[in-house]
């Protein structure tokens, strides 16, 4: 679905809105890391792309319910023919929005390789009612309204804009509000705002058929589909949260197999549980535990014994750097440093875990080489067991150079750049095997 809708970009700055068309790093150290490896005008195009959506909305369809082609006219016969909430559709769907992963593939074969892109989806959660952060105070139900993103984060949840909110904003569009202003902050979920106006015209899928359709970035299904995995094997996701890997994973198993989902935070492992659930998924077994000290647990436990995983897929926590649309990046020079030395412990984790011939596949979604091309020269150096190992679908750019890998390296990973023709968030991909 293309998301692209140039003509009304100039409606995001309004009188309450900055002049934001680049994404600001906070700290000028993280900024000048990342000049290490980016000249100026690369970077500043990563910026600007960072501040807008992507082009395409990518919607995986749970296959353990519903085949593709009836879940694309289930879509199309609700934003054609149904009323939403008693207003009329806004975003009209027609076969041609309907993008399938064979398409988006040979449209990209066409391209020279190192013009191979892709694209993804954008789940604004600023529609979701927990993404409402202040609001006028006579916000009523049916209400149009306009709105705006806070660019500081500063304001607390549920407070009052008085007249002119003075702080740093950036408008995204109008919408008509589902509840009272009261409800916003209710803690229940749901969405809160219909969006019926917006400067990028994404389909509105929140909350839209939750047990049939799953939002998920491109690169994201990407990775999961380098596991290769195979019916009845068993497959470790050792980050799980907040699911959409792990459950994709056992779609393409059929829910055969035994998929071990690890968070080692609880609440999160309780999310992934709660989607496999929604999702009528019975293969995953979720468990809260820190990957980075499996090997460390006691070795006659049967579930973490060496060797014991066909697949194994580490998505480990990363410094976030390629995500979008975003208009502040906080983080420190500290936060990569430590980024990539938890990314290091989890793969010395993964390795022993895999059996011979097995995969494994690491990916973060950050632009930060150190967590991506430093990483697999760094898991190659380590463990002499290990290849890198081609890509199919290949449909991203080669990793960097002088970061570690030879030419031929660089051409076996696959890097996502926010700035390239068809726009995704940042993500990197690499594919192992063990011999």
């Amino acid at each position: 679905m293309d998301n692209n809708n140039n003509d009304i970009i100039s409606k995001m700055n309004t009188m309450l809105a900055s002049d934001v068309n680049l994404l600001e790093y906070l700290e000028k150290d993280t900024y000048q890391h990342l000049l290490n490896y980016y000249d100026e005008e690369q970077l500043s195009s990563i910026q600007r792309a960072q501040t807008t959506v992507q082009s395409l909305t990518c919607v995986r369809v749970n296959t353990l319910k519903i085949s593709k082609n009836q879940l694309i006219e289930k879509l199309i016969d609700h934003f054609n023919n149904n009323n939403n909430n008693g207003q009329p559709s806004t975003y009209k769907l027609s076969f041609d929005d309907i993008i399938s992963f064979d398409q988006l593939l040979n449209k990209d074969n066409n391209n020279s390789e190192d013009n191979h892109k892709n694209n993804e989806e954008i789940l604004n959660k600023l529609n979701n009612e927990p993404g409402v952060i202040g609001s006028d105070k006579t916000i009523v139900k049916g209400e149009k309204v306009s709105i705006f993103v806070d660019l500081m984060g500063d304001g607390k949840k549920g407070f009052v804009v008085e007249q002119f909110y003075k702080e740093r904003t950036v408008y995204i569009g109008n919408g008509i509000s589902l509840l009272d202003r009261l409800d916003y902050f209710s803690g229940n979920g749901g969405v809160a705002i219909e969006m019926t106006e917006r400067i990028y015209e994404c389909p509105p899928l929140n909350a839209l058929f939750p047990d049939l359709l799953f939002l998920q970035h491109l690169p994201s299904i990407l990775a999961v589909f380098q596991l290769d995995v195979k019916s009845g094997q068993r497959v470790l996701d050792m980050c799980s949260a907040p699911g959409g890997k792990t459950t994709l994973i056992a779609s393409l198993m059929s829910d055969t197999g035994t998929i071990i989902a690890i968070d080692k935070n609880k609440k999160k492992q309780q999310t992934v549980q709660k989607l496999c659930l929604e999702l009528g998924i019975k293969s995953v077994t979720c468990l809260s535990r820190d990957s980075a000290k499996l090997t460390k647990q006691p070795r006659d436990l049967p579930e973490f014994a060496d060797e014991s995983f066909d697949r194994i897929l580490l998505d480990g926590p990363c410094s976030g750097l390629g995500s979008r649309p975003r208009f502040i990046e906080p983080s420190k020079l500290i936060d990569l440093t430590n980024a990539t030395d938890i990314q290091r412990r989890l793969i010395d984790n993964a390795v022993p875990l895999l059996k011979r011939g097995g995969i494994l596949v690491y990916s973060t979604c950050t632009i930060n080489p150190e967590e991506n091309e430093q990483n697999v020269a760094y898991l190659l150096a380590k463990h002499s067991n290990m290849r890198l190992i081609a890509q199919f679908p290949h449909v991203g750019d080669r990793g960097l150079q002088k970061c570690g890998l030879t030419p031929e390296q660089q051409h076996l990973v696959q890097r996502f750049d926010p700035s390239n023709k068809l726009s995704s968030i940042g993500f990197f991909i690499a594919r192992f095997i063990k011999e």
